[in-house]
């Protein structure tokens, strides 16, 4: 985990296919208001929004970016304007966990 200027960790590492980027998102992709605030910003002005076709499972998304690094977008609640449950996060991190080893990515 890292906190940093996401804008410039993004551009640091986007070539690194050994590299994954992850933050939290509404199950509404569609929506105008998917991807609107905090770092979901950053990410779907760096990587656009996840696809319907992006799904790796119920609660994940994953964009594999042309220039090497992945992206992972954890569905955490079923609106933007929705509250996660802690339930939720549980089970796409267990998502992700599942998915970023089968794929052999760095911790």
């Amino acid at each position: 985990i890292i906190e940093a200027d996401m804008k410039k960790i993004i551009r640091q590492h986007q070539n690194d296919p050994t590299i994954a980027f992850a933050h939290a998102i509404s199950n509404d992709l569609d929506h105008e208001r998917n991807m609107s605030a905090g770092v979901a910003v950053v990410f779907r002005e760096s990587f656009g929004r996840p696809q319907t076709s992006d799904f790796v499972d119920t609660k994940l998304t994953c964009q594999t970016l042309k220039s090497g690094a992945i992206v992972y977008s954890l569905v955490t609640k079923e609106n933007y304007n929705g509250k996660p449950t802690q339930q939720s996060y549980n089970e796409a991190f267990e998502q992700l966990i599942k998915d970023f080893k089968k794929k052999q990515l760095k911790t």
